[in-house]
This record gives C-alpha cells, sequence and structure tokens, in this order.
C-alpha cells in the first residue's frame, strides 16, 4: 500500500511537458481525456446569415459546442454566430441532429448561449479541484468533420490571464476547426472553450487570424465561461462596458494614470470624475499605468458598476462608475474657425506662424459676430496651446454649444496678441453662404497646385469630380459637394 502513491506519481511525473514520455504514453493519456469528454461535445452547423471568413461570404458554417445542462443548454464560441443565422443545428455524438435557438451572446468573453430544442444530453461536468498551471499538457478538441469524432491538437499551456487577463494561452493548435470545442487537460477536466481573441481585434471573425494553427491560440477558463451563462439565460446579450475618459498620454511604465478627457454626459462625468483627476485604484487594485487601466475595463459589461479611488489635488476621492454599452454622441460647439493650407507664396508667413494655427474665420459664426478679423493666426484655445490643426482639434473637441472659448490669436503680419471670450453656438445644419470677404481670404491661401499626388495607400477611395451634385464658382473659388450616402455630405472650396 505504500508503494502505490509513489508509483502514480512517476507516471504523472512521466508526462509532464519536457520529460521522458513515450509516444504511447502521452497518446493512452489523450485517448483516455477524449473518453471522458467527448459526450458533452457537439458538432454544430449554423445556416445562413451575414457571416463573412477572412474577407470572403459564407452562407453555411461548421463549428463545435460544449453541453453545460441536460436540458441542451449549449456554450459554443461566437464566431460562427456573428451574422444572424436563419437556423442552427445541433448534431450530438451519436449524430442525432436538432434545431438550436441563440438565447444570448457574451461579446466580451465571445460566447454565446444556445438551447437545443430536444434530445437527451450530458453536461460538462466542471471540476474546480484541479488547478490550470502554465506547462501542463492540454488537448484542443473540435467537432468539425463528423459527428462521431473529434479533431484534435495536443500542446502545453503556454500562459494564463492573456487578453485583458481574460483568457488562457495555449500551443496547441487553434482555428476554426476547433473554435467552440474545449480545451482539456490529460485528466479529462475542461480547463475552458476554444474562441479567437486578438489583443488587436479584440474577437471579431478575423480576430488572431494570423495566429491560426500557430501555436498561440486562447480559451476562455469554464468557471468564467459558466458564470457568463448564468447571466445569459435572461436572454440579454452581455456588451463590453464604455467608461468615457481619455488618458493623459504616457510611457509604456509611467505610474501616473491622468485623466486628460472626461466625455460630457458619460458615466464618468456622472459619477463626479473631472479632468486632471489621477486614479490610484480600480476595485481596490492599485493601478500601475495606462494599459492596466484599459485592460481592465475592457474585461467588463455594461452595467457593471467600477470603483475608482482617485486623487485630486492633495485630496482622495472615490468615484463609482457604471459602465454603459454606448457613448452618446456629444454635439461640439460651433466657433466659426476654419483652417487653411497656406499658398507657396506665404511661406514667410508661415515660418511666422509655426507657433500658432493659420485660420479664417467664417461670416455669420459666433467669431464674426465678435469683430474677429476675416484672417488670423490662433494661438491658444482655453491656455492650450495649437501649433498644428491637429492641436487644435483636440483643444476644442472638448466645447460644446454655450460654452466659452477664451481664444488668444493676433492677426498675421503683426507681433501684437490679442485675446477674447467666444460662446459656441450650435454647428449650422446647412452649409454657410460665404461672404466675398471670406472667399477672398480661401482665394488667397490657396495652393498654387490645385491637385496635389495621391499615395497609393489613401485611406478613402478617389471621388470623380464629374459625379460633384452641384458645382459652382465665385470670386475665383469654385464649390463642389459630394454625397457620400449615409456618412454625410462633404463640401470642397479650391
Amino acid at each position: 500500500m505504500k508503494i502505490l502513491p509513489f508509483t502514480l506519481c512517476l507516471i504523472l511525473l512521466s508526462l509532464t511537458p519536457g520529460s521522458s514520455v513515450s509516444a504511447d504514453e502521452l497518446g493512452n493519456a489523450v485517448k483516455a481525456a477524449m473518453r471522458k469528454v467527448e459526450p458533452s461535445i457537439v458538432r454544430l452547423r449554423v445556416i445562413g446569415g451575414e457571416q463573412s471568413v477572412d474577407g470572403d461570404a459564407v452562407t453555411s458554417l461548421v463549428t463545435t459546442g460544449i453541453v453545460i445542462s441536460e436540458d441542451g443548454e449549449i456554450l459554443t464560441s461566437q464566431f460562427a454566430l456573428e451574422g444572424n443565422p436563419e437556423a442552427v443545428l445541433v448534431e450530438d455524438w451519436s449524430g442525432k441532429r436538432t434545431n438550436a435557438t441563440v438565447i444570448a451572446t457574451d461579446s466580451v468573453r465571445r460566447i454565446v448561449l444556445l438551447k437545443a430544442k430536444e434530445g437527451r444530453w450530458t453536461p460538462v461536468v466542471a471540476d474546480d479541484s484541479h488547478s490550470v498551471e502554465v506547462g501542463q499538457w492540454s488537448i484542443a478538441l473540435g467537432r468539425f468533420y463528423a459527428a462521431e469524432s473529434s479533431s484534435i491538437s495536443v500542446g502545453i499551456i503556454s500562459a494564463q490571464n492573456r487578453i485583458h487577463g481574460m483568457a488562457i494561452q495555449t500551443d496547441a493548435k487553434v482555428s476554426p476547426v476547433n473554435y467552440g470545442g474545449p480545451l482539456v487537460m490529460l485528466n479529462g477536466t475542461i480547463a475552458g472553450i476554444l474562441v479567437p481573441l486578438s489583443p488587436q481585434g479584440g474577437g471579431t471573425s478575423s480576430s488572431g487570424i494570423e495566429w491560426y494553427d500557430s501555436g498561440i491560440g486562447f480559451a476562455i477558463p469554464l468557471k468564467d465561461a459558466l458564470t457568463s451563462a448564468q447571466r445569459l439565460r435572461s436572454g440579454k446579450n452581455l456588451e463590453p462596458g464604455k467608461i468615457g475618459i481619455r488618458l493623459v498620454p504616457a510611457g509604456a511604465f509611467d505610474a501616473n494614470v491622468v485623466i486628460d478627457r472626461v466625455l460630457p454626459g458619460g458615466p464618468s462625468e456622472k459619477s463626479g470624475m473631472i479632468k486632471g483627476d489621477r486614479i490610484l485604484m480600480i476595485d481596490g487594485e492599485p493601478l500601475e499605468r495606462n494599459s492596466v487601466l484599459m485592460e481592465s475595463i475592457a474585461r467588463r459589461y455594461a452595467g457593471d458598476s467600477v470603483t475608482f479611488r482617485l486623487q485630486r489635488g492633495e485630496a482622495e476621492i472615490t468615484a463609482v462608475v457604471e459602465l454603459v454599452e454606448a457613448l452618446a454622441p456629444v454635439a461640439q460647439g460651433y466657433l466659426g474657425l476654419l483652417p487653411v493650407r497656406l499658398a507657396k507664396q506665404y511661406d514667410d508667413i508661415r515660418k511666422q506662424a509655426g507657433d500658432s494655427v493659420p485660420l479664417i474665420v467664417v461670416n455669420d459664426s459666433p467669431a464674426a459676430a465678435l469683430d474677429v478679423p476675416p484672417e488670423i493666426e490662433l494661438i491658444s484655445v482655453n491656455g492650450t496651446v495649437t501649433t498644428s490643426p491637429a492641436e487644435l482639434a483636440m483643444a476644442i473637441e472638448e466645447i460644446v454649444p454655450g460654452a466659452v472659448a477664451e481664444i488668444e490669436y493676433r492677426i498675421p503680419g503683426e507681433t501684437e496678441q490679442r485675446s477674447i471670450a467666444i460662446t459656441a453656438g450650435i454647428r449650422p445644419e446647412t452649409v454657410t453662404e460665404l461672404s466675398d470677404v471670406v472667399l477672398e481670404q480661401i482665394r488667397k491661401s490657396r495652393p498654387s497646385t490645385v491637385v496635389d499626388s495621391v499615395t497609393a495607400d489613401a485611406a478613402e477611395p478617389a471621388v470623380d469630380l464629374d459625379d460633384a451634385s452641384e458645382k459652382a464658382s465665385k470670386n475665383g473659388v469654385s464649390r463642389q459637394e459630394f454625397n457620400f450616402e449615409e456618412r454625410g455630405r462633404c463640401v470642397v472650396l479650391s
């Protein structure tokens, strides 16, 4: 009796990655683990919808699912179910087929809860007594080609808490063949559900496409997936939570996490957060750098409450933020300031205005109503120095209708700096009919070369000028309008 535990220990050690394990020993252990979990694995055929894989439209997809209840509740990856399918068919281990209904989707962890219409089902048994550790063998299973057999790939657990702290990483080959299937340990314990994830893409159908079968795959821990299923049973989708703040750019190891902007009307503003607050902790955990905050929010759902510890001046305060599914668009205030591209003959002015942004003041605007000259060089907005159109855009994006913008400017050719407070108005719904004075300023500042060279990787396709919905010319300035369907209109003055 004293020898048996020692013998079992030797067997377990022989199956540890990196040790001298024979192919037969590993193969037998893999087969035993598969036999234990296969009754809980199903094959899913997804029909119809607007699915796209690797850029190609598809009308039918096959994927894998894991049974979690005797009533036929099934968890699978969102990979094959993103296009609102017309039907989902479930095939059990014996090949028997039945319909299934999509109950709800977890768009954070990229899993879907299904309910089979009929049939007898063997649910997976969660085993919390066995912990998942880096270096353990793992088996990626999929029911892709036939209902009665599984596709397998063997590797090790290569990391934990990956992709915003949500996922187990394995070097077993993971691809659409086994998405939705289980990541199984050698003892037959299911570690998690295989899903497509990527640090950049989060988890769309093409996420991690560069990693297919490459030795980098991810699984949502089974415990977390089952917790998600509890919430999905209500029929309500779980969507990513948004907070509505922007942080001051910082280095990778900068410990100062400071709020640069609070979205007006957003959840962070409602909680009392303001620009300049330094975030010290989130839900009791110290915040060491910007990326930690982003990762923490990325794994939470809309409706979740998050408690922040903030430093404001010498005081420390607490703010509780309820994350939202979507941030309401914020109406930007209208000042009537139009950036321009200076012509070559204005090189001297451009050099002199290196600490400012050349602007034209549009007629019938809040700025024009205060007798701001039609041509100015903008130096700052509300104390924020603007030396480029990009800096100007960031400085004015927080200005909403009714807000006061304190601008500092000078008239071209002069050194005297002037300041004035402008109350932002509401952006006009129609394009303002520009006055002769403004048109003359545009004509003077127009680049001498009308058509610039266009790089091959331009973000927008070229627009055929012959398709312009409206063409006009006044005082030597041509005006053209282009319609971009639901994206709006573009007015070009040249």
